[in-house]
């Protein structure tokens, strides 16, 4: 296995992700990845300072502000 496998394998065993950069004004790489991960089954942060909810669930301003810490 590759390192970068090995790497992305890692990540993906994470269970709390934190997705920074989701946006309500156009879709962008980090919206799919937020639906991705959620549909997938991971708990998933939504991160933009502009925003409070993003899809109906909280968005914080930024990864400090996350209440319960992300593995990701």
């Amino acid at each position: 296995m590759s390192k970068v496998d090995s790497l992305v394998k890692d990540f993906l065993a994470q269970k709390k992700i934190a997705v920074v950069g989701v946006s309500d004004t156009r879709e962008s790489g980090c919206n799919l990845a937020y639906r991705k991960f959620k549909e997938a089954g991971y708990t998933v942060y939504a991160v933009n300072p502009r925003l409070t909810t993003y899809e109906g669930a909280p968005c914080y301003p930024d990864i400090k502000s996350i209440p319960d810490k992300p593995d990701a």
